[in-house]
């Protein structure tokens, strides 16, 4: 999968948020002085480390380090037990169920995302190991893993993220959802995908078609609205099957 922002660019944020400066002024900056028009949600992304965690990384620990840990004592105490506990090899089922956490909680917490990466911070090098050396085996299992993930989140992931978890890259994930590989494994996931791909395509359309400031096709977006409101409800259905 191609990435939105050129490393170098990516570099210039990272050095920028390492400094301190918000994700506005970042913004500003970028577009003010290098001619780089970014979104508020990919800067956001390579400060949470979400994104271009390789891309000089010897800054990540100063941007998370003007990240606001927004946790309690206890939590964070919790957070740290987890992170002990997966760089200890406990299982991903045994975590969830021993500190009843959301499977989304825990992948970012093991990717070590935002505030995580600096809270227990004694474990970082021993989790990445482990994320280093997963196993790439394809299985049934996996593949229904990477499904269920993908639709429990609306397909509000990013394919880099999913591809750390699995330990898969970007590409076999990309075929994967787009059921062009194992689309007999965790068949129950495939409708909702493509509803799920649709979806975003319809938003895909509206956003071009509201760029589009010379012609008028006011009910051309409208209907588009309809049937994005059509497939988000069909969705809510399916999860509530």
């Amino acid at each position: 999968m191609a990435r939105k922002i050129k490393e170098l660019d990516a570099m210039k944020v990272k050095k920028l948020l390492s400094k301190g400066y918000k994700n506005s002024s970042v913004k500003e900056i970028m577009k003010n002085k290098y001619s780089v028009v970014l979104k508020s949600f990919d800067i956001s992304q390579i400060k949470s480390l979400r994104a271009y965690r390789n891309v000089v990384p010897e800054l990540n620990l100063e941007i998370i380090g003007h990240t606001r840990i927004n946790f309690s004592e206890s939590e964070i105490d919790k957070i740290k037990d987890i992170k002990w506990s997966i760089a200890n090899g406990y299982s991903e089922v045994e975590i969830i169920e021993e500190y009843t956490i959301t499977r989304r909680r825990f992948m970012d917490i093991r990717c070590l995302y935002g505030a995580f990466y600096i809270i227990g911070e004694e474990h970082n090098d021993d989790i990445e190991k482990l994320l280093k050396r997963k196993k790439t085996y394809i299985t049934s299992k996996l593949v229904q893993s990477i499904k269920r993930d993908y639709t429990d989140c609306f397909g509000n992931v990013l394919m880099s993220e999913l591809s750390e978890v699995h330990g898969l890259d970007d590409g076999a994930i990309s075929r994967i959802l787009n059921q062009k590989i194992y689309k007999n494994y965790g068949q129950k996931h495939n409708r909702e995908i493509r509803l799920i791909k649709y979806k975003y395509d319809v938003i895909k359309k509206v956003k071009k078609l509201e760029k589009d400031h010379k012609n008028n096709k006011n009910e051309q977006i409208q209907s588009l609205y309809r049937e994005r409101n059509l497939l988000n409800e069909k969705l809510q259905r399916l999860k509530s099957a």
